[in-house]
Formats: C-alpha cells, structure tokens, sequence
C-alpha cells in the first residue's frame, strides 16, 4: 500500500528585507511536515490560489487535507464587525481556505483542521468566535503562551467518549500547547464539540454525523509532535491509518 498524499493548505509570507523586498513565498512549517512524514504519509504543499478549478486539481491528488493555523479570520464570515483587538487578516488566505475546505467537505475527504483551521471551518458552517479571549471573561488560562517553547501549558478534558479524539488519545484528560487569542463562540450546527479547557475554551471539535473524518483542534499537536515527539504523534497516526482504512 502506498503512502496517502496529504495536502498541507500553505501560509503567505512577505519578505521585508531588503533583498527581495516584498517577495512573496507561500510556506508551509516543518512540523507540519515532519508530522505528516513520521506517520507514513506523503506531504504536499498547496500553494494559496483562488482559482477553484485548479483547487479541484489539488483535491483529485490528495488522500487527506490539513489545515494549518496562522492568521485571523475576517469577521464577516460570521457576520460580524472588525473588532479592534483583531488582528492580522490575509483575505487572499481567507478565500483560499473558504474554496479548499468546502470543496474538500463536499467531497468528504478527511480533514484535520488545526487552530486557525478550526476557526475557519467553525465559521464556514454557521458558527462563530470571539475575535479575542478577553471578550470573554471566564477564561483565565494561559491560551496564548507564545514564549513557553512550544510547552504544554494546560489540561483539555474530552467531552465525548464515543468521538475521534478520545479514539486518538485513549485518555479524558491531556496536556496540550496553547498559541491562540481567539476562539470558538458558538459552534456550527454541523459540529460536536469533544474537548474543552478547564475554563471553557472549545479546544476540539468534529463531524456530528462522522461520514468522514473531520476533526479540528485547537492546540498544535504537529508542534508537540514534532518538538517532543510526544503522544500527540497520535494524531497524526490514527489521520493516516484511517486514510488507509477507507481508501477506495
């Protein structure tokens, strides 16, 4: 059997050095990658287009999608106004990942949605976020742990036994990363939500009806994965073995 093809959606990054001053490279992180390869699959990267027919392309190559985190989300994509805690928005990125997912849900590929990708699909299928944590004032963890290496810096509990995260981990309750100021408000009708924080933050969510695998977090388990080669590899194992398991 070979390896399953996993596409990798890709950031946008401008160079403001003076060599190249305003290159543009679309990237991809290399725990992402690494994460992917560890696992017995084959990373591609996905250049950011709004060309939904070659987006099509992309999808009749690949076996399973990943979404990797980044940037905000505009806030129209949950009808609200931009609040001035926001912060960076790309709207080429936005629209990329608006035509990559729906394309990829109507074709039930299997999607794992990390952080932003959580975001994003929350808000694609009627759901929406808080555009900063402090607009909630009930949370009280460190969820935007920026300088603590990639540590695990609190506990997530599971919510649902009979779902994919606790078929992944095994276990209720785990310590995740946390590099994020927003989050999930009210989840879309289409979604579970199968882990929170201890202060309430929705840290996974996943397909009610489970005719595929989709499942968005919003810790960064390529990171711990990749960082400390921990039991978040998991993840990336079980997202491979099923894509093995349901091929055609």
């Amino acid at each position: 059997m070979k390896n399953p093809i996993i596409g990798i959606s890709c950031h946008l990054k401008l160079n403001e050095e003076d060599w190249f001053k305003n290159y543009q490279t679309n990237y991809v992180g290399r725990p992402e990658v690494e994460s992917i390869i560890k696992a017995n699959g084959t990373p591609i990267m996905l250049p950011m287009t709004n060309d939904i027919n070659l987006i099509k392309n992309y999808l009749d190559i690949i076996d399973g999608l990943v979404i990797i985190g980044g940037e905000d989300i505009n806030p129209s994509y949950y009808n609200e106004d931009l609040d001035k805690l926001s912060g960076v928005i790309v709207e080429e990125r936005d629209k990329f990942e608006e035509l990559l997912i729906k394309e990829a849900f109507n074709r039930k590929i299997p999607m794992l949605l990390i952080c932003r990708g959580m975001q994003m699909i929350n808000a694609l299928y009627g759901g929406t976020l808080y555009q900063d944590l402090s607009l909630n004032k009930d949370y009280y963890l460190e969820h935007q742990a920026w300088n603590k290496s990639y540590r695990h810096v609190h506990q997530i509990a599971i919510t649902k036994e009979d779902s994919f995260m606790f078929d992944i981990y095994k276990k209720n309750n785990f310590y995740v990363n946390s590099l994020h100021h927003q989050a999930i408000k009210n989840v879309s009708p289409l979604f579970d939500v199968t882990a929170i924080s201890k202060d309430g933050v929705i840290e996974a969510i996943e397909l009610k009806d489970k005719s595929f695998f989709c499942l968005a977090v919003q810790y960064h388990p390529e990171i711990s994965s990749y960082y400390y080669d921990d039991y978040h590899k998991l993840m990336f194992n079980y997202f491979i073995n099923y894509i093995n398991n349901h091929q055609k």
